[in-house]
């Protein structure tokens, strides 16, 4: 299990994550053997880059090349549908917008205003085993929540509350499995059917701000 390699993207302010097999090659569900993958994300915040839709090869994430400025999003991934769909936020934080991306032009299109009750997601995954959204956000300061995402709405349903743990990144395997990284700087595992996340190993320190996970499914 701990042999799949996990995107994990570190530059402060860079979310939203989405690999691609390829330079300018179209997203597939269909695990792909290359080792030429792009990464593509949303910089929300950087001394010298503007908020925006960006890319860079996953060998190196030291120069990302913008693609489209956009405003800031706080978590986005792409569905079996084909679909990137991305929450905007605004001042706050707070929820904007629930949004379409376009992933050749980082076009945001909106497709429901952000109500009352929805929470700020701060990454999310697409589980293709239960064909779910999913997503986590915090709650009271210094908890987590895992939910399912209505992809029509934005809405969410909560599935777990993971209370005194703050996680950052959720990235999800073609078993199932979900994988989130605890500001500790522990990798966290979740598998299906389990009623919380267990340790799998010490990643990094400083896990802050917000942050995104991808499996890169050509070896998943």
């Amino acid at each position: 299990m701990i042999n799949k390699s996990i995107f994990s993207v570190c530059i402060v302010g860079l979310i939203s994550v989405l690999s691609l097999a390829g330079s300018g090659a179209p997203y597939s569900a269909t695990p792909q053997a290359d080792d030429t993958n792009q990464v593509m994300g949303f910089l929300i915040s950087d001394n010298d880059r503007s908020p925006g839709w960006y890319t860079f090869p996953v060998t190196d994430a030291t120069s990302p090349i913008l693609i489209s400025n956009t405003a800031k999003v706080s978590a986005g991934t792409m569905a079996a549908d084909g679909i990137y769909y991305a929450q905007t936020y605004s001042a706050g934080p707070l929820p904007a917008a629930w949004n379409r991306v376009d992933i050749e032009t980082g076009v945001i299109t909106q497709l429901s205003a952000a109500g009352e009750d929805m929470p700020l997601y701060v990454d999310m995954t697409f589980d293709h085993v239960t064909h779910r959204l999913l997503a986590i956000y915090h709650y009271d300061g210094k908890s987590t929540a895992l939910c399912e995402v209505n992809p029509a709405d934005g809405s969410a349903t909560t599935i777990m509350e993971i209370p005194d743990r703050w996680f950052a990144g959720l990235a999800c395997s073609w078993e199932g499995e979900l994988y989130a990284i605890e500001n500790d700087g522990f990798l966290c595992c979740l598998d299906p059917g389990a009623t919380e996340f267990a340790n799998v190993g010490f990643v990094r320190d400083d896990i802050e701000y917000m942050q995104s996970m991808k499996f890169n499914h050509a070896d998943d």
